[in-house]
């Protein structure tokens, strides 16, 4: 499978400015523009959608997308070639479903731990988040999952919505935060339901706690940015992990955003 390193979700009707608005994405939260203060400088955030940790049993279907329809392909554009001025036609790439199945889950993460036995496809887990996928893995769910919500849009005679992307590191730190300052925000040492526990003021669980998450950053270093705290290990609210895209580990899961574009 080609690297993504260079590759963020960019939908074609962004690019033509092109969009038909939805009152509120499913099992999604909105959170308003705001600002907040990191390291003694003021950073702002426009109004976004967000979800909860993705589910094993959200991402299963997923899994059976690709199995089900080898042929069909994901559209991923060249963020840094749009930036340049390229024609989106040439910035554009194709992933085959067939292609990408292999390497989309990594069951050996849990190797050691036979207490989440069969995690990511037993019921008992549907509702906790996934883990054991890479940077790689979480961007092309997300192509997916725009364009499956695309096709419903299609069959309605609706133009395209928004694409489902990582957040971005100002996003996630804003909607972590709910209006909190760092040393309230909760912290737990236990693995479970995406939806269990308290929320925050967005209605929104397990921000720094339950799994680290994916964003849609790159650090300096070329290597990808993971945020917040796990089951395993507890860091701050502006810490930053950094990795490589393909590292994968049984405490890395992530969530989607949908870019917010007004009334």
């Amino acid at each position: 499978m080609k690297t993504l390193t260079t590759l963020l979700i960019i939908s074609l009707f962004t690019v033509q400015c092109h969009a038909q608005l939805i009152k509120k994405p499913k099992n999604m939260r909105f959170v308003p523009m705001g600002t907040y203060t990191k390291n003694s400088k003021e950073v702002s955030v426009d109004a976004f959608w967000i979800s909860n940790e993705v589910t094993n049993k959200e991402y299963r279907a997923f899994l059976e997308s690709l199995k089900e329809n080898p042929n069909d392909s994901i559209r991923i554009f060249d963020l840094k070639k749009l930036a340049e001025g390229i024609n989106p036609k040439d910035a554009q790439t194709y992933y085959r479903y067939g292609d990408i199945l292999e390497g989309t889950t990594c069951s050996e993460v849990w190797d050691d731990d036979e207490d989440f036995d069969d995690y990511l496809y037993s019921k008992k887990y549907d509702n906790y988040p996934v883990v054991g996928v890479s940077f790689e893995n979480a961007t092309l769910y997300c192509a997916w999952r725009t364009k499956e919500l695309n096709k419903i849009q299609k069959a309605k005679g609706l133009a395209y919505v928004p694409d489902f992307r990582l957040p971005t590191e100002g996003e996630w730190e804003w909607a972590a935060l709910g209006g909190k300052h760092e040393s309230e925000i909760a912290y737990t040492s236990k693995l479970g339901k995406v939806n269990s526990g308290s929320k925050n003021k967005y209605g929104l669980h397990h921000l720094n706690s339950n799994v680290s998450e994916w964003i849609l950053n790159e650090a300096e270093n070329g290597q990808r940015v993971i945020k917040g705290s796990s089951w395993k290990k507890e860091v701050g609210i502006f810490d930053r992990i950094e990795k490589p895209e393909d590292y994968r580990d049984n405490a890395t899961g992530f969530r989607v955003v949908m870019t917010y574009l007004g009334k």
